[in-house]
């Protein structure tokens, strides 16, 4: 048998072997199967002299335990009380003494650990141990199993590895976009690496976003817009894949008719940015959605509004599903308020029936506690995923390995909101695996889709990253917000 076709494992039998493993019950592994595992590092095989070996070994803890606690019983009988503090104390050939049999215990400990984990296998006449990798691997396929059938296990595997480069090829484009725009604009890094996220996601060439970024933020009339709504609104234009003279005229008319709809709007750049990649006619229409949809909610946040507005939903539609939302959250133990309302408007403007996400939201809130304050919101953007909840969370957590590993970012408290916004919505690159074969949302499309990523990194800038940038800048004394104030 070729060593390639050896390998050929399934998802299905390989869940079976490691799981059994992983619950130290007999292993049923054929020998092709063993082979497999071990040649993708998933399992180790011991054969019965090498656990007999370990077995010696593991005798020896008894007794070098009780050698180091009589050792350093004596060496602290000799040393006193008020010498065992001084680090002149004992005689140092004793202290070497222990620091040796220290590191006996911790290895005899180790060698019972792996001795314990053994398994016996009849088909191989072997012992098996499943490695750190196996336990990996066996999380994954737990999660994403009923997503991806009964692959080859190698296929999963290479799939698994594609998404983590994905979004470690992601951050690498962000970082690209954050030091080309620190040296041009007036913002700190964890304000960049916002938009850095947003462009690394919608685009894969971060020179050219980075520099439309800059030329936006210095050439366009912002008026009185605030700082962060000038960012926000030049990320917006720069994600959008056309030449900037094409797009200015467009963003300037979509200010004109933002304007002619509410004269006095709040964040009037941003709404009027996140406004600019649509159709004169997709743009009128949304404008009077938003319009139409207002008297009909409590909520007066105008990027609620807007996320309303340009759903999939008839403006009666999307009016009352965001009255069942609310219901459905409060029902959940949400307090009102301004969180409430947002993770309400995130809800009515997904696709999935209100009852189906209330469920998810409820899933969600117990995984996000103590992650986000409050995590109803950030709860709400997962809920609205095509994943399952489960399925959201996971690539969640990849997404914070990620930002960890590759060390992006200054303060830790940058982490989550870095990686929800990279799981949150779509992009080029994320979920090429997990998006592969997924089924339509339920629910019906009523009305031609208004809604684009810009709505996504709207509401992930204002109910996400606005607050903890918020808390940190109220907040000097707390060892987070050092970095932050340099």
């Amino acid at each position: 048998m070729v060593v390639g076709e050896s390998a050929s494992v399934n998802v299905g039998r390989a869940i079976e072997i490691l799981r059994g493993l992983n619950m130290r019950a007999p292993a049923v592994a054929t020998v092709e199967e063993t082979t497999a595992l071990e040649a993708l590092g998933l399992v180790r095989s011991f054969t019965q002299e090498a656990k007999g070996s370990l077995e010696t070994e593991i005798g020896r803890l008894g007794s070098v335990a009780d050698q180091l606690r009589g050792l350093s019983r004596s060496i602290d009988a000799s040393a006193g009380p008020i010498a065992v503090s001084s680090p002149s104390a004992g005689a140092p050939p004793a202290h070497e003494a222990v620091r040796a049999l220290t590191t006996q215990v911790e290895e005899l400990t180790r060698i019972r650990a792996l001795f314990d984990s053994l398994v016996w296998n009849d088909a191989t006449s072997r012992y098996l141990q499943i490695t750190l990798d196996g336990r990996r691997t066996l999380v994954d396929l737990a999660v994403w199993r009923p997503r991806v059938g009964d692959l080859p296990l190698e296929t999963f595997q290479r799939q698994m590895a594609d998404l983590r480069q994905g979004f470690e090829r992601t951050i690498l484009r962000a970082a690209t976009v954050v030091n080309f725009c620190a040296r041009a604009l007036p913002y700190l890094p964890p304000d960049l690496r916002t938009a850095g996220v947003i462009l690394a996601k919608e685009s894969l060439d971060p020179e050219r976003t980075a520099a439309a970024v800059v030329r936006y933020h210095q050439t366009m009339p912002w008026s009185a817009a605030p700082p962060a709504d000038q960012l926000l609104a030049a990320t917006l234009l720069a994600a959008i894949p056309e030449d900037p003279a094409a797009v200015v005229p467009r963003f300037e008319a979509s200010w004109r008719d933002l304007l002619a709809h509410e004269p006095y709007p709040e964040m009037q750049a941003v709404l009027a940015a996140s406004l600019t990649e649509l159709s004169p006619e997709d743009r009128a229409r949304a404008l009077a959605r938003l319009a139409a949809i207002r008297p009909n909610v409590s909520t007066r946040s105008p990027v609620a509004l807007l996320g309303l507005s340009r759903s999939m939903h008839t403006v009666e539609e999307a009016s009352a599903r965001y009255r069942a939302s609310q219901e459905a959250l409060m029902a959940l133990g949400v307090a009102g308020g301004d969180s409430l309302d947002a993770a309400a408007a995130i809800l009515a403007s997904s696709p999935m029936l209100v009852p189906v996400l209330a469920e998810r939201v409820g899933r969600l809130l117990g995984e996000l506690r103590g992650v986000f304050d409050p995590p109803i919101v950030a709860a709400a953007m997962l809920s609205s995923s095509p994943l399952e909840p489960n399925e959201s969370h996971e690539l969640f957590k990849e997404a914070v390995g990620a930002v960890s590993r590759m060390n992006f970012f200054d303060l830790t408290l940058e982490i989550d909101d870095l990686a929800l916004l990279m799981v949150y919505g779509s992009g080029p690159e994320i979920a090429r695996f997990t998006l592969e074969g997924i089924p339509p949302a339920p629910g019906p499309l009523v009305e031609p889709v208004l809604a684009r990523p810009s709505v996504w990194y709207t509401y992930h800038d204002f109910w996400i990253h606005r607050p903890r940038a918020l808390y940190l800048r109220t907040h000097p004394a707390h060892i987070h917000t050092i970095p932050y104030f340099g």
